[in-house]
This record gives C-alpha cells, structure tokens and sequence, in this order.
C-alpha cells in the first residue's frame, strides 16, 4: 500500500524533541520537514546532513511550511499557546505531556481542536507502553481475578539538565506532580477509573527533594503511587507492583513478572507475539505513540487511546490533589 508523505513539523529541538525526532526518522510514511526551537543551534544540530528547515519562530514556520502534524516536545508552560497556534493553523497537534499546566487551559485546546476540525493528543506514553499494556489486558480479562491493591513508583534525580532550569518551577513545570507523577496517575485512572477518595502526602525541600504520596482508594481495593525527585545521583526507576487474588504482576528494571498462587514466578518476554496480542508496534513506547497518532491522522479518526477528555480528567485531579496539600 501506498502513502502519501504526511508532513510533520517538531517545536522543541531538546531532549524528548531527540527521541521523537528519531522516531520520525525510521517511519517510511512521514516526513519531517521543520524543527523549530529558540536555541536554534538545537535544531541545526539535528537538521544537519539533511534537507529539513528550521526556524526559531512557530508563526514563521507556519506561514512557510505545509504542515499536517506539529509534535509539541517543549516546557509544559509553552503548551496552550503553541498547540492552540498550531491548531488555527489547521494543523494535527501530538503534544508531550502534560496537555497543560490547568484544566481550563486544557478545556480551551480542546474547544480549539474542536472548532478547527482537527485532531489532538497528549503524549501519555504509559498507555503504550508494553508493559503497562500487558498490565491492562490481564485486568480487562480477568486472568489473575479482581485486584487487592497495586503500587506505582516512578523516582530519580532531579532534572539539572532542563533549559534555564524551568522542571523546577513550579510556575513551569508543575514540578513532580504535574510532570513525574502524572504518567502513574494517568495510567491509574484507565485502568481503575475516578477514585472515591485520594489521600496525598508531600515532601517538598525545594530542589533537595519534592516527594509525592498518593493513596488513591476505590470500592473494595486501593492503588499507591510514589514519584520523587532527589538532590543525588539516585538512578531512574519506574515500577509496578499488582496484587490480584490469583498473583502478582510486577514490572521492575525493565523486566515483567508474573506470580501465579503456588506457582513459580515467570518472566514475560516482550516479543513480536506479545505486541501482536497487545495491539503494538514497537518496545518503545515513544513509538507505539507516535505511530498511533500518525495512523489516526491518515484514516480520519480521533485518538480513542488517550483522548482529551482524558487528559483534561486527569489535570482537574491532579489539581484536587494539589490543593489538598496548600
């Protein structure tokens, strides 16, 4: 089958800017035709050796450039305003998470979206990633039974590396909350729904630590999340832990176990079968994004995995646990 080229334009030339750039790169279907980002030595970095344009301005690559899909990797502040740009432009918008920094800002992307008749989709990256679907497709199915409770981690260093340290203002970023922990959160909610009641807990030393504790508590069971930024070379971790009343799933240092009642435990390979059985394309879960919104735009039909009444759900919660807190 033959494809037209989409045409895609990448705002923000940094480091998740890199990884979907990338990704772009090894699609046959889609072609990236600009890279826009105020650090202009960002993008001609990645636009070197090759016939991609860059620009420093958002409404000058518009006016230049065709466009089909614009791919927001830039500060969370930026969001709105880009994508809502974008959008009144006639442009498809993928955006990295968070889709704003309030859900008013986001309830005013999606009536933008709306209104120009064109599709949007936060980058909520958990929902397509392998492990966390196979996650979902054991719950959906009911294989282990009804689940006990479940632990979400997700902790590292704090982000130095961020452009004029904006990850750690709150202003910016939202810090941990809004930026670390809404992927658990995120995923917390399609698996389980609106909980009932939401217990936080937070450390919050500046940049010397910002801890979050939630308790999130449903009808007969109750999920706990952790995410924390450290002031020390504390590595990356994201974890799972799901008691079900026939096992545990566990998903730690990359690798996915399941513990059948007196049984031994087993390691799930991740392998073509099991992307085939879940839906996807690639380990990757920047990939399986990606690819998924690229195939949304070239059939005509909005993103059903995350949609913005997710995304927007997931920011008036996420607001609820920051006031709790203040």
């Amino acid at each position: 089958m033959v494809f037209n080229m989409l045409r895609v334009a990448i705002v923000g030339c940094g480091g998740m800017g890199g990884v979907h750039f990338d990704i772009y790169k090894r699609l046959a279907d889609v072609e990236v035709v600009a890279l826009v980002d105020i650090r202009i030595e960002k993008a001609l970095e990645k636009a070197q050796g090759t016939s991609i344009r860059v620009y420093t301005d958002i409404n000058e690559m518009l006016k230049q450039e065709k466009v089909d899909i614009v791919d927001l990797c830039t500060p969370s502040y930026l969001h709105k305003d880009l994508a809502i740009t974008a959008m009144k432009n006639g442009c498809h918008v993928l955006c990295e998470k968070p889709m704003a920094l309030s859900s008013q800002d986001a309830l005013e992307m999606n009536r933008v979206s709306e209104l120009n008749q064109v599709y949007y989709m936060t980058a909520h990256v958990i929902r397509f990633w392998p492990e966390y679907r196979y996650l979902e497709k054991v719950i959906r199915e009911g294989t282990l039974g009804r689940v006990f409770h479940g632990h979400f981690s997700r902790i590292g260093l704090k982000p130095a590396w961020s452009w004029n340290n904006w990850m750690q203002d709150e202003y910016k970023s939202g810090r941990v909350l809004f930026d670390l922990h809404i992927h658990d959160a995120d995923y917390i909610f399609k698996l389980f729904g609106k909980p009932i009641k939401i217990a936080p807990l937070r450390v919050d030393e500046g940049e010397k630590i910002c801890y979050w504790h939630n308790l999130y508590q449903y009808d007969n069971f109750f999920i706990t999340a952790e995410a924390a930024w450290y002031d020390c070379l504390y590595p990356f971790q994201m974890t799972y832990r799901v008691v079900f009343e026939s096992g545990i799933i566990e998903y730690k240092q990359g690798r996915l176990f399941v513990y059948e009642n007196n049984k031994e435990g087993k390691e799930i390979p991740i392998d073509d079968i099991l992307l085939s059985e879940l839906g996807l394309y690639a380990k990757s879960g920047y990939e399986n994004e990606i690819r998924y919104f690229i195939q949304c735009v070239r059939e005509k039909r909005p993103p059903a995995v995350i949609t913005t009444d997710e995304s927007i759900q997931c920011l008036e919660i996420l607001e609820s646990i920051k006031s709790t807190v203040e």
